[in-house]
């Protein structure tokens, strides 16, 4: 069952280290919707900046001629992970997850990206 964008960005509060979420269109660089952030971590800024991010991934991936396409990107930083997933079937729309490195678990963060990916309606 399909749901909508504000519902699956509240799931995605419960992972560990959560600092915020965004559904975001790498086409345009806008947000569908934003969840959390902090005065010093601007969600929303982050993950527009990050669609050249995903827009080079599947410029690479379309340029080595394979069928497969991107699941995820991790960008491992000093006191954050910020987690990248594409929409099955829409590679240039994608959840932007960054959470804090004490509490998080990637596994963990990636089930539930996952999962936010199979019932996104947008």
């Amino acid at each position: 069952m399909a749901t909508n964008v504000k519902s699956v960005l509240q799931e995605l509060t419960s992972v560990g280290g959560f600092i915020g979420a965004a559904l975001v269109d790498a086409d345009s660089g806008l947000t569908h919707d934003v969840i959390g952030g902090t005065s010093d971590f601007d969600i929303e800024f982050g993950a527009a900046i990050t669609t050249n991010v995903v827009r080079a991934n599947v410029e690479a991936i379309q340029a080595l001629g394979t069928s497969e396409r991107v699941q995820d990107i991790l960008t491992t930083l000093g006191k954050h992970y910020l987690l990248i997933m594409q929409i099955p079937n829409d590679p240039l729309t994608f959840f932007y997850l960054a959470l804090r490195r004490d509490g998080a678990n990637l596994v963990l963060a990636r089930l539930a990206l996952q999962k936010a990916a199979k019932n996104v309606q947008y």
